[in-house]
């Protein structure tokens, strides 16, 4: 028989075999749980424009809405809102692709997809569905974009969302990516004016000032061959401008009655979405 000690060692050592044959073996400390994701940047609004350089997108006001922040309990990182309509924006961290995104975040909200489809949007994979809920219904739609999937969602009440469809696709097209730089624009019509220039790829002639301000042109009107640079903050649509643009907008509108502005001059002409006025 070995010794007391010895005796006791032998003992210690069967029984620290036994124990973590039983699964009992001495626990090692659990790793730290992994870091949280910093919160996607808030972005600011500009005048009639949400801006978010750090995401490389901007949203335009669909007009006369009120920009809306989330409270601490939600998720969505901006949106517009006036008289119970409303448009809000995500950008999931734990994207999947665009259907399963689009169907987490509809689980989440308590919504209903319906016509769910693949489609392109300014250039990119997108899904588009429509959307309803116990008190909202509207569209949802989403882009694969550089940095981020983006989903946006136009809301309505439920039994007003098919009546207001134009209203909330004009809310969800004012979403657009930045480009990565300024847009350079060669002058290859000569009927080319910088208005004409400035409603095809900002979406409005009034912005013809600050292309003109933009590129040093002590004069407004254009040559042949000469190069205009958009700056990124105001680019609309990136393709080039074509010929039948340049003649539309010349060609004189004789056969209807111009309508005009309450302050008795014709409307501006644009090509950004329009809202509700």
């Amino acid at each position: 028989m070995p010794h007391g000690p010895l005796r006791a060692l032998l003992t210690w050592l069967l029984l620290a075999g036994l124990m973590a044959g039983a699964g009992c073996a001495i626990l090692s400390p659990e790793p730290p749980p992994p870091p949280e994701p910093p919160p996607p940047p808030l972005g600011l609004v500009e005048e009639d424009r949400w801006l978010n350089v750090e995401l490389g997108v901007y949203w335009l006001n669909p007009g006369g809405y009120e920009p809306e922040r989330p409270l601490a309990e939600q998720t969505f990182l901006f949106g517009w809102q006036k008289n119970g309509l409303g448009a809000r924006l995500w950008t999931p961290a734990d994207a999947g692709g665009l259907q399963a995104t689009a169907r987490k975040l509809a689980k989440r909200q308590g919504w209903e997809l319906a016509q769910e489809m693949a489609i392109s949007w300014q250039g990119r994979p997108a899904w588009d569905a429509k959307l309803s809920g116990p008190v909202l219904g509207g569209r949802l739609r989403l882009m694969q974009a550089p940095r981020a999937i983006f989903v946006v969602a136009a809301l309505a009440p439920q039994g007003e969302a098919d009546a207001r469809g134009p209203e909330l696709a004009a809310m969800i097209e004012g979403l657009r990516l930045l480009p990565p730089g300024d847009v350079l624009h060669t002058v290859r019509h000569p009927s080319e004016t910088l208005s004409v220039v400035a409603m095809w790829y900002t979406g409005t002639v009034r912005n013809w000032p600050l292309l003109q301000e933009y590129n040093g042109l002590p004069d407004p009107r254009l040559r042949l061959g000469q190069d205009i640079l958009v700056p990124a903050n105001l680019v609309w649509r990136w393709d080039p401008l074509p010929v039948w643009v340049v003649r539309q907008a010349q060609a004189p509108q004789a056969e209807e009655p111009k309508e005009e502005s309450p302050h008795g001059q014709a409307p501006v002409l644009e090509l950004l979405p329009a809202g509700p006025k």
